[in-house]
């Protein structure tokens, strides 16, 4: 499971405001990538939609 565009966003830019080093943005991504706390929280969030039902059409 790798973080979402979101996910990487927030946490770069929220770490560019006070620190930074040229591998910053690489160094989050792979850090998000193996933080087990961080995919634990992630797969929590994501809901199972489950099969597609199909839709009544009134006539």
């Amino acid at each position: 499971m790798c973080p979402d565009d979101v996910d990487l966003s927030k946490m770069y830019h929220g770490l560019r405001e006070m620190y930074w080093w040229s591998s910053l943005k690489c160094d989050v991504t792979n850090f998000m990538n193996r933080c087990l706390v961080f995919q634990k929280v992630k797969a929590e969030h994501q809901y199972l939609l489950g099969l597609l039902q199909s839709v009544k059409i009134l006539k």
